[in-house]
């Protein structure tokens, strides 16, 4: 009889579990989005990135709008979490209306993950943009 070894190493999984988006802001400033990301596997991660979206609706498509910087974070040991707080510059060009913030720990899929399907965060707190104002509601 023939024994198979798994020798496929431990990967990290990355997520984020809670996010703190601004009460209010403009477009073309700068505002305050307090985050958590968690590694919930059995294995530190490297370096990697966190990408900040405004979508209208609660799915993410080709209409949203990316935001142009993402925060770095450093490598997260197996089974912890971190809380930041990103200063991410809302696009001047943000059109009125209604949007959610999505968060995405290595959005751009740079480290091989145990899941990679579960690296978002969808805001259920909607910011509303009149004359270029953001104000937050629930």
């Amino acid at each position: 009889m023939r024994t198979w070894t798994n020798n496929t190493p431990p990967r990290p999984d990355l997520t984020i579990s809670s996010v703190t988006e601004p009460a209010s802001g403009q477009a073309g400033s700068t505002v305050s989005v307090e985050y958590v990301v968690e590694n919930i596997y059995n294995t530190t991660s490297d370096a990697f990135e966190v990408q900040f979206v405004l979508s209208t609706d609660q799915t993410y498509d080709f209409g949203d709008e990316l935001i142009d910087a993402s925060e770095p974070e450093a490598a997260l040991a197996e089974n912890t979490s971190r809380t930041t707080t990103a200063q991410v510059l809302l696009p001047t060009g943000l059109s009125n209306g209604t949007y959610y913030w999505l968060l995405f720990a290595d959005g751009y899929d740079n480290l091989t993950e145990q899941n990679e399907s579960n690296n978002f965060l969808l805001t259920l707190v909607w910011v509303v943009i009149l004359q270029n104002i953001l104000v937050g509601t629930e």
